[in-house]
């Protein structure tokens, strides 16, 4: 009986998905391109809400990714469901289609959906790891110099408040190769072996795809290289549904096996699907390796509002999550569209060929990047094949006058942050 409860919400849930995705998955994929923002993301760039001046491209999918017409609809109709039946949707409805969704989530990624919980960002996932470490003064976290910029204010006060120290790799521009990154990492494992402070270091974390510069890690090299010094790892993937291709993937173009994510074997990673999966925002996982527990000595997977094993009690102490998924824990105040939503946006992903838009994409970017270098007359920071569709050009000494004469009145202190957030800087 039980079962049949859970199932009938799937089965409805289903019926609506097909009546609002068939009419868009029984026709061919538009061409890459204008033709393809007119059909996939009306209103995109246009004036209507608040009389602003349209724009014609919108170029920060990296930041924020645009959501396609189809699945916006998505997200709407299950916003009605928790409209129209309060308590059945938050104690059967949803926590029976974020089953499904976890399944869906996990079969692109690679990985068992136990190993999956959702988070409302990447950034959401990073911080619980970070607030579950057991520190202790003298206590090392290995980072890269390539890493998420609005993380920095952070770690630093996070550090003082531990007493713990921030290693960082220094990967300086321009980045030319993946040894170039592996030898940084193996040089500061190395240097810590030499010194003894191996068996201080409680994570390393480093990115998957870096966002400023943009950089694409060997993050299997890198997990194996942690794994074999006992350090746990931490990957930050924001970028990668989507941008990369993985495991889940279908398609007559893929001739590759996509990544796992139980291949990769991180201890955690972090991953958001609203930037280039297309999902609604606010939709993201955190992937808990579910053999790692030998290396969580310093981790207390008890705080962690994850699917994570307990190493006390060897069982799931993620409760609170756990309890959604099964429909005993009753959070009337949770959004859950967005994760509802996530199937579906998966399914419009496959219909558009993955691997062909890539490509697009790619190319794309990497013309743009020759374009500017040869306009400014500067270098290529990041070579060509740690590039994807976000990419990084070296700014002209007089365009960074310019931006300065450009800044908010001030002084040259006021200056400064207003360049770092826009503008990383080879320093």
């Amino acid at each position: 009986m039980e079962e049949d409860a859970a199932a009938r919400p799937v089965a409805g849930w289903r019926r609506l998905e097909d009546a609002i995705l068939e009419p868009l998955l029984c026709s061919p994929p538009p061409a890459f391109g204008a033709e393809a923002r007119r059909s996939l993301f009306a209103g995109l760039g246009g004036s209507a809400v608040l009389g602003l001046e349209p724009t014609e491209h919108y170029l920060n999918q990296g930041g924020t990714g645009a959501v396609i017409q189809a699945v916006a609809q998505l997200k709407e109709l299950a916003g009605r469901l928790a409209e129209e039946q309060p308590m059945s949707y938050h104690r059967v409805i949803a926590p029976a289609l974020m089953r499904r969704a976890r399944e869906a989530a996990a079969a692109y990624l690679g990985a068992s959906p136990e190993s999956l919980s959702f988070v409302a960002s990447a950034s959401a996932g990073f911080y619980a790891v970070l607030r579950a470490l057991s520190l202790e003064a003298g206590d090392i976290l290995l980072t890269s110099s390539v890493r998420y910029h609005s993380f920095d204010d952070d770690l630093q006060q996070f550090a003082q408040e531990r007493g713990v120290t921030i290693r960082t790799v220094d990967l300086p521009l321009p980045i030319t190769s993946t040894a170039q990154i592996l030898r940084g990492f193996e040089a500061a494992f190395a240097e810590a072996a030499a010194d003894g402070s191996l068996g201080r270091i409680r994570l390393a974390f480093f990115d998957h795809v870096s966002s400023k510069p943009t950089v694409l890690f060997p993050v299997d090299k890198l997990c194996q290289l942690c794994r074999e010094r006992g350090v746990p790892s931490l990957v930050d993937g924001a970028h990668c549904p989507g941008l990369l291709h993985w495991a889940g993937e279908a398609g007559p173009s893929d001739s590759v096996e996509g990544a796992r994510l139980d291949v990769m074997r991180p201890d955690f990673y972090v991953a958001n699907f609203y930037k280039w999966a297309w999902t609604p925002r606010a939709c993201a996982c955190i992937y808990t390796d579910p053999d790692a527990v030998d290396r969580w000595r310093h981790i207390a997977s008890r705080k962690l509002n994850v699917t994570l094993p307990s190493v006390a009690r060897g069982d799931s102490a993620g409760m609170e999550t756990e309890h959604i998924y099964a429909g005993v824990y009753d959070e009337s105040t949770r959004d859950y569209a967005p994760f509802l939503a996530l199937p579906g946006a998966l399914a419009v992903f496959r219909w558009l060929e993955p691997t062909l838009l890539r490509s697009y994409c790619f190319g794309l970017a990497a013309w743009g990047t020759e374009h500017l270098a040869e306009a400014w007359g500067t270098a290529v920071p990041v070579a060509p094949e740690l590039a994807t569709a976000m990419v990084t050009a070296e700014l002209p000494e007089r365009l960074l006058a310019a931006a300065t004469r450009l800044a908010p009145a001030g002084s040259d202190r006021a200056v400064r942050p207003w360049h770092a957030s826009i503008v990383r800087h080879p320093s």
